[in-house]
């Protein structure tokens, strides 16, 4: 989480008066194009506003990890969220009708803002289906980063041009003596091992 994000009073945001948003509905001739937004919950379970948000049909996503648990002197390997205070939801919704909803089910929460703009960060569409692809959990070399860590990753902008990436795009950065592809969607990051000889560089 952003530093400067979280010295936000994390409280029920109210709809402000000048909105944030850069546009109050989404185009609904086209769904697979709408952005996704990221709210941070805090120290509390993300599980209640995931289950609002699902109960009203909303699309949401968690990044999920297997890690390894013990119980009773067995191993296994269970899925868990990467972040446990994050979850991102399309923009399938008004900003009024959003707010009413958060508001009514007396939840706390804060929607991830773009420092430059004051606006609720947007991903877009085709920046969050790469990301959510790239979060598979039975993928090999996933590594996650917060905001502040992917923005000291210095790399070019490339996009694979073969291999089970093809067609992503993201930077080419490199850790430990090994390449990766790095995408980041604002509060954090994913990097997932690739050939430097598969990428070409996006001027």
């Amino acid at each position: 989480m952003n530093n400067e994000t979280a010295k936000q009073d994390l409280a029920k945001q109210e709809p402000p008066t000048s909105s944030p948003f850069p546009s109050a509905k989404p185009p609904v001739e086209d769904e697979e194009k709408r952005p996704w937004y990221a709210i941070w919950v805090g120290r509390t379970s993300y599980r209640p506003l995931l289950a609002l948000l699902e109960e009203k049909e909303h699309h949401t996503f968690i990044p999920e990890q297997y890690v390894v648990t013990e119980q009773d002197g067995i191993k296994k390997k269970v899925l868990k969220p990467v972040v446990s205070n994050l979850v991102f939801v399309r923009k399938d919704f008004s900003e009024k009708d959003f707010f009413l909803m958060l508001k009514e089910s007396d939840l706390q929460y804060l929607v991830i803002r773009n420092h430059d703009t004051n606006h609720y960060y947007e991903i877009r569409a085709k920046e969050m289906h790469e990301f959510q692809v790239m979060c598979n959990p039975d993928l090999y070399g996933t590594r996650y980063l917060t905001s502040e860590q992917a923005q000291m990753k210095k790399g070019d902008t490339v996009v694979v041009t073969r291999g089970p990436l093809s067609q992503m795009t993201g930077r080419l950065v490199r850790a430990q003596g090994k390449y990766y592809l790095l995408k980041d969607v604002g509060p954090m990051a994913v990097m997932l091992k690739v050939s430097r000889w598969c990428c070409e560089k996006i001027n």
